[in-house]
């Protein structure tokens, strides 16, 4: 029992925090812009974009927009 994490720990808050959840979708992004790129959906500089600004998080501003859009996914993507 004592190698179970207990579920305040630092470990699951970094897995469940605000900047581990906009980095995941930020990444799912950019496989997602991979796959589109493949099929002329997306081209190689906006492909270079996305995988440039993937680890862009600014949880401040996005906190913000969420106040205007209700959405925390298309606050992201401002």
């Amino acid at each position: 029992m004592e190698s179970m994490i207990h579920p305040g720990s630092d470990f699951l808050a970094s897995l469940w925090g605000e900047k581990s959840k906009r980095l995941f979708w930020r990444h799912m992004w950019c496989a997602l812009a991979k796959t589109e790129h493949r099929f002329g959906l997306v081209t190689e500089a906006e492909l270079a974009d996305i995988e440039a600004h993937q680890g862009d998080v600014d949880i401040p501003a996005a906190l913000e927009k969420e106040k205007e859009t209700f959405h925390e996914v298309m606050a992201e993507i401002f």
